[in-house]
């Protein structure tokens, strides 16, 4: 653990460090800002980030972290260079950019400072939206890029609606966390984490083009809001879909799709950790895996193992073993997909999602939440099961099902069984689902 004062003694030796080890190309880069007050473009912040990484070895990296060179350059140009140990202590990076004299406040307390601070400030955002989903843009009226048609729906970390972006011409589903003043300051950080989070593995899942996952095409901050710009524009979310009852014959595929595209989060060892219908995206005849805002990511990790209090989940849909705060892995998804599988058999069998909500609510302990209700699960599959030609679909959903975690099916063993049950059940498998990408 490094203390305060530690710390504060490492940013005045990295910033030493800085100005005696860069080259002089990059020294001469950042006078001319300060001289000139020109502004930054993405790619110049990208530069610096290189040379910082690669001349620092490591120390200047981790002060002066690659993924500050705005910083860098603002305290560079107010002459306040020692100010970086305050932004390294809020944990506060590039993706924070801009920010207004509230946010600022947490890091720096003179008014003076702040207002110098602020008014160099718009020589490092972005002037538009680029079409490159990898360039995270800085934006000082993230709306005036968007034109917004409807609202697609809401969670807990944000809301979502169909846009249309002007410069890029194309229709994007656009996701808004709240930051600045609309939340508190403990709730900001919160977001923050949940925005890099998410936007970190929806980058790892666009970059393999996987099917049945939305695919990330733009982020960026403002004031008020963290933007993350994704595509398709879904048509509805599932739970949405089972409750108009449009079915047909060919979206039995389904189950198959979304095995499939679990078994590939899980094979890059990434833990969705909220499925359900809300999260589950209709796309013409299409589903989509969406919303990563709490997903786990264990690939720098010792494995896919969590415990203690889950930062947030649905009820409805949560295993037993998140629901009692227990050690968790990704089985916990495959519970969560079987309640799901369990509302679409039931769906497409002929009963309202409602009538399941009743029988749950008059039997056993009378709880509507899957978990907590095992007598009532069991009795409603059997029901279910008498209406349905598809026996083998109520083999995979016990499975799902399991009360111990370790006795679950996986991802992709489920897969698997599908395959097999492909050819006596015409149109399990869709598109690339059999595919071992």
């Amino acid at each position: 653990m490094i203390t305060a004062m530690a710390q504060s003694t490492l940013s005045k030796f990295v910033w030493w460090v800085f100005d005696r080890s860069l080259n002089q190309n990059l020294e001469q880069y950042l006078e001319d800002y300060i001289s000139t007050d020109r502004g930054l473009e993405d790619d110049d912040a990208r530069d610096i980030a290189v040379v910082l990484q690669q001349r620092s070895r490591g120390i200047i990296e981790y002060m002066v972290s690659r993924d500050s060179p705005r910083t860098l350059v603002i305290l560079k140009m107010i002459g306040m260079p020692d100010l970086s140990d305050k932004f390294l202590n809020a944990g506060v990076t590039d993706m924070w950019y801009p920010f207004d004299d509230y946010l600022l406040r947490q890091i720096i307390s003179d008014k003076e400072t702040r207002r110098l601070f602020l008014e160099k400030q718009n020589l490092v955002l972005s002037r538009h939206m680029s079409p490159d989903p990898d360039r995270h843009q800085h934006l000082l009226h993230g709306d005036d890029h968007f034109e917004e048609k409807k609202i697609l729906g809401s969670g807990g970390f944000g809301l979502v609606s169909d846009c249309h972006d002007i410069l890029n011409n194309r229709q994007v589903a656009r996701k808004l966390i709240p930051r600045g003043r609309t939340i508190s300051r403990r709730q900001a950080a919160i977001s923050a984490d949940a925005f890099a989070n998410e936007l970190a593995i929806l980058r790892r899942v666009s970059a393999r083009n996987l099917p049945h996952l939305v695919t990330v095409v733009g982020s960026y901050t403002d004031p008020t809001y963290f933007g993350i710009l994704s595509t398709p524009v879904a048509d509805m979310d599932l739970g949405k879909y089972l409750e108009v009852r449009l079915f047909n014959n060919s979206h039995k595929k389904w189950y198959g799709c979304l095995a499939s595209a679990l078994c590939f989060l899980h094979g890059m060892k990434i833990r969705h950790k909220d499925i359900k219908p809300r999260n589950i995206l209709i796309y013409k005849d299409d589903v989509l895996l969406a919303d990563f805002g709490i997903s786990y990511d264990w690939t720098d990790r010792s494995g896919p193992t969590t415990s203690g209090r889950p930062v947030a989940r649905d009820p409805r849909y949560c295993a037993p073993e998140v629901d009692g705060w227990e050690s968790r892995n990704e089985s916990a998804d495959v519970w969560s997909l079987g309640c799901v599988y369990l509302e679409m058999w039931s769906a497409f069998s002929g009963f309202e999602i409602e009538s399941i909500r009743q029988h749950f609510r008059e039997n056993g302990s009378r709880s509507d939440i899957y978990c907590k209700n095992r007598e009532a699960l069991l009795s409603w599959m059997a029901e279910v099961r008498g209406r349905h030609h598809m026996q083998g679909l109520s083999q995979w959903i016990s499975q799902m099902l399991k009360e111990h975690s370790n006795e679950r099916i996986s991802a992709a063993g489920l897969r698997d069984r599908i395959r097999l049950q492909a050819p006596y059940y015409v149109g399990l498998m869709g598109c690339r689902c059999g595919d071992d990408l």
